[in-house]
């Protein structure tokens, strides 16, 4: 809304500029001036809803032909500066959450509005980064080429493909995969699993020495859970299709996401634990041109002390071309797609 300027103020500003400008006034070029308040539009997040996922955008408009300045906090946070419209991702825990919009225009008329909303999200799954003490020179890492430098540096000090491959006592593929995934992941102490062996159900038995026997025999040792400070997960391939007759294909490596998508192929990096060699690709190493089903799977510890995974996403491989297949959308998890920036 805009009210004309009134003759009293328009005379005395006249007066100050001198006698010149009296045609002026009385001819009835008089000046508007705005007293409208920017109006605030939330699109994203709604009031008073509940989202069952961590990550909801955050959309708004500001509608002000004079339109100035404006900026937003969430959680009674720092207010940060954003334009007129746009919108940006947003992660939330569980819990109520308040988004604040402040918005001012060239007529220093100002306005404010907020939207609460609650999160009731299942279990957070958010395998970019890693939640230990020791990760914290991997999170602060940039880009993928820097990720990968870092992944190859900590292979180089690991020990787990210096492990003999053997039948009897078994110590396969998936041995060397759990076993570097234990020593990049930190479990906590006890850790159980539902695997019982020699009458009790912690991991490897409680195991935590250096002996190659005695590693074999408990399935794996905790000596180094967690040294290296990786986000690392298990990466699973299977295949009958294109397999010799009651031949079926199946094999066990691991995986980080070095890249920004959990959705891309390209965006992992792929590690055959028994020789430490990374970014394998269809065709390359134990990877098969062709292959029924790759799982990306991703363990994690319970409330009550087991650990237990979940499958991710899943691929398949058609003449070296990897194809997603499936996203894991259970409301029992909330599994972050994409790298929180």
């Amino acid at each position: 809304m805009k009210r004309k300027k009134g003759l009293a103020n328009i005379l005395r500003s006249t007066v100050i500029a001198g006698s010149m400008a009296l045609p002026a006034i009385f001819g009835g070029c008089e000046k508007d001036e705005d007293i409208t308040p920017p109006k605030i539009i939330f699109v994203s997040p709604t009031k008073g809803i509940t989202y069952y996922s961590y990550e909801i955008p955050i959309n708004w408009h500001i509608a002000d032909d004079n339109f100035k300045s404006a900026w937003y906090s969430i959680d009674n946070g720092s207010r940060i500066s954003i334009p007129k419209s746009g919108s940006k991702e947003g992660y939330f825990e569980n819990g109520y959450h308040k988004i604040v919009i402040g918005a001012e225009d060239l007529y220093l008329n100002s306005s404010k509005d907020s939207v609460i909303f609650y999160v009731n999200a299942g279990m957070l799954i958010y395998p970019f980064t890693s939640p230990d003490a020791n990760g914290a020179a991997y999170n602060v890492l940039t880009t993928k080429t820097e990720r990968d430098a870092y992944i190859q540096q900590k292979l180089d000090e690991d020990w787990t493909n210096e492990i003999p491959y053997t039948i009897n006592p078994l110590w396969v593929c998936g041995h060397y995969a759990m076993q570097l995934n234990t020593n990049s992941r930190y479990w906590g102490e006890g850790v159980r699993t539902k695997n019982v062996s020699f009458g009790t159900d912690l991991l490897y038995n409680g195991y935590k020495g250096r002996n190659i026997d005695s590693i074999k025999i408990n399935n794996g040792t905790l000596v180094d859970m967690g040294d290296l400070g990786l986000p690392m997960g298990i990466f699973g391939l299977s295949d009958v299709t294109h397999s010799p007759p009651n031949e079926p294909y199946g094999h066990a490596m691991n995986w980080i996401l070095t890249g920004d998508d959990l959705t891309k192929w390209e965006d992992y990096t792929i590690i055959e634990p028994q020789n430490d060699m990374i970014n394998l690709q269809p065709g390359e190493g134990n990877i098969p041109y062709n292959c029924d089903e790759v799982t990306i799977d991703y363990e994690y510890v319970t409330k009550n002390n087991f650990l237990e995974y979940v499958t991710l996403v899943k691929f398949k491989i058609e003449n070296g071309n990897p194809i997603l297949v499936e996203i894991n959308e259970d409301p029992k998890y909330n599994i972050i797609k994409h790298r929180q920036k």
